[in-house]
């Protein structure tokens, strides 16, 4: 039978290298190859067996026969690769031998030509047929053919000659940590309590094992508390993709394991939360496109859905979304909410008073102008009814702190560009730093470079007030203004906003002259933000009902889609981006 299993796993692909130096003498001159018999057993060698444990008991009967009668079934030997003749089948008949016969006994052999793993799927299989072996051992030794097949599990469980279906078990079987394995093998714990420490964590089977262990609990006590502790698949808002082959999925564990915990139920529930955690935050980001103010939303906390006057509220703070936390909508995303009721409320209520139609007493003059109204109704003439109109909504965009930056940036710049081309207006603006004590703003840093370049003197260290002033003295007329044009520049980047925007009025700085929308800004916005925009500048206008249609879109490709639109957003300007003019 083992000879048959080993020309059926001989191929090409799986042969290795096998030891085929000839002939092979030992130290006493004797020969060994195939037609070799017996072998003195101080020659051999057994380095190799996929059994880690032994029932010793089992083997009475075993030792008692060879003491009497000797080896009568020939152990299978090879030349490993270090050059060893081995014993690969037979590790028991050897060692009884050896302890009931002694070294110099003949033993009866079979010589072979194989490689390391032909070596021990001819182990595995005499060992399966003599008695069975633990199923970690089995699992050791397919793990490691597995490994040399390139994680081909097909091809691992051909080679071994098993179904695909053991060997997924014996893999799935390693899973438990070495403890457990032991306490398998050495039949402290039963197989099916195996199977369900299996299913756990690694980080959890030691201490789960040690109160199985002590208060030895059964397997349907076991599962129970697993059970109780697993998490279930139906309610995971995640893509469960990569849990169709995670080893923690109830519905693989029940197709390996006899003792399972049944299908639907994750037993990795921090594995479970740590997906559902990142779940709730992507969602929360996706929002966070739409919306000023995104929050999760527990039992008891208030909001209400926004069904009037919504445009006058997108751009509130208490305006947003909300990610469901609550167990009959966990991470269900809701839109357009207002965590602000009061508002709410005030807002509902004069949004109907607006629109209700103006209550007047009527006169007997006034009944009687109704009259002839009804009257004349039947020529097909009608009086229309005086109503009065909602006010108009006003928008906005949140003020963040990117916003903020960005904007000022933009100021700072277009203030460098300016002050750069008009010198008169740079001097003034010196005065003004040095009479609001502001002069300091100036980097002196760079004004010590330049004078330095100009000068063709670098300044390597700080100068004292007179070696600075003959440094000074040495430059043109024109070399000056620019460095007092230069000394104004510099300025800008350090001033404070409120002297920054001070120095905008007195230029009366044209902000359209120096910068203009671009998607780098309206990255900087929701989607609530940008539509705002879009209609305080006329694009929602100029795309018509087109508009529409883009703004379900995701946002970078709505923004893609506004940038691409044919608009001219030349000489716009966002309210959002103006500087104060008084």
């Amino acid at each position: 039978m083992i000879e048959a299993a080993i020309q059926e796993v001989s191929t090409p692909a799986i042969q290795g290298v096998v030891n085929t130096t000839l002939p092979y003498r030992l130290p006493n001159g004797q020969v060994v190859d195939e037609n070799t018999t017996t072998v003195p057993l101080k020659f051999l060698q057994t380095k190799e067996n996929p059994r880690t444990n032994f029932d010793y008991d089992s083997n009475d009967g075993f030792d008692q026969s060879i003491k009497e009668h000797g080896v009568q079934t020939p152990v299978l030997i090879a030349v490993d690769e270090d050059g060893d003749l081995i014993v690969f089948v037979g590790g028991r008949r050897t060692r009884s031998a050896r302890m009931h016969l002694g070294e110099d006994y003949d033993m009866p052999v079979r010589f072979m030509r194989l490689n390391a793993m032909q070596r021990q799927a001819a182990a595995l299989i005499e060992n399966y047929h003599r008695e069975d072996p633990s199923l970690t051992e089995e699992g050791n030794h397919a793990a490691k053919v597995l490994g040399a097949l390139g994680n081909n599990r097909d091809a691992t469980a051909k080679y071994l000659g098993w179904t695909r279906s053991k060997l997924d078990t014996r893999l799935a079987i390693l899973s438990l940590i070495d403890v457990a394995q032991v306490a398998l093998n050495s039949r402290q714990i039963s197989l099916g309590v195996a199977e369900l420490l299996a299913t756990l964590t690694k980080d959890k089977q030691a201490a789960v094992l040690a109160i199985v262990q002590d208060k030895k609990l059964t397997e349907s006590q076991l599962k129970e508390w697993i059970i109780k502790n697993a998490k279930t698949m139906a309610n995971a808002i995640f893509d469960k993709i990569d849990c169709v082959a995670c080893p923690h999925n109830s519905d693989l564990q029940a197709s390996l394991f006899a003792e399972n915990i049944g299908t639907g139920s994750c037993s990795n529930p921090s594995c479970f939360d740590k997906k559902t955690e990142e779940e709730l935050e992507i969602r929360k980001l996706a929002l966070a496109d739409e919306f000023p103010t995104v929050r999760f939303i527990s039992a008891g906390e208030k909001h209400t859905v926004i069904k009037i006057q919504a445009e006058a509220c997108r751009s509130c703070a208490e305006y947003g979304g909300v990610i469901s936390i609550m167990p009959d909508s966990f991470g269900t995303p809701f839109k357009n909410q207002c965590f602000n009721l009061i508002c709410h409320a005030g807002k509902v209520a004069a949004n109907v008073a607006a629109t209700q139609p103006v209550a007047t007493e009527q006169s007997s003059e006034e009944a009687g102008r109704t009259a002839q109204t009804s009257s004349s109704s039947s020529t097909g003439k009608s009086t229309p009814t005086s109503t009065a109109e909602p006010k108009a909504a006003t928008t906005s965009v949140i003020e963040s702190q990117r916003i903020k930056d960005y904007r000022v940036g933009i100021w700072r710049s277009a203030a460098k560009a300016v002050v750069r081309t008009r010198p008169m207006e740079s001097v003034d603006i010196l005065f003004a730093l040095a009479m609001t004590n502001t002069l300091s703003k100036v980097d002196s840093a760079k004004i010590r470079d330049a004078l330095g370049t100009m000068t063709g003197s670098p300044v390597t260290k700080v100068k004292g007030i007179k070696e600075s002033a003959s440094l000074a003295n040495k430059l043109d007329e024109q070399q000056r203004q620019k460095c007092l044009t230069g000394l104004a520049v510099t300025a800008m980047d350090h001033l404070e906003v409120a002297d920054l925007v001070g120095v905008l009025q007195y230029l009366e700085l044209d902000l359209t002259q120096h910068w203009t929308i671009k998607d780098e800004f309206l990255r900087l916005l929701t989607k609530s933000e940008i539509e705002f925009i879009a209609k305080e500048i006329g694009l929602a206008k100029h795309l018509g009902k087109t508009f529409s249609s883009l703004m379900s879109k995701p946002k970078e490709e709505f923004i893609t889609s506004l940038m691409k639109s044919g608009f001219s957003f030349a000489g716009v300007l966002p309210k959002v981006m103006k500087y104060p003019t008084k």
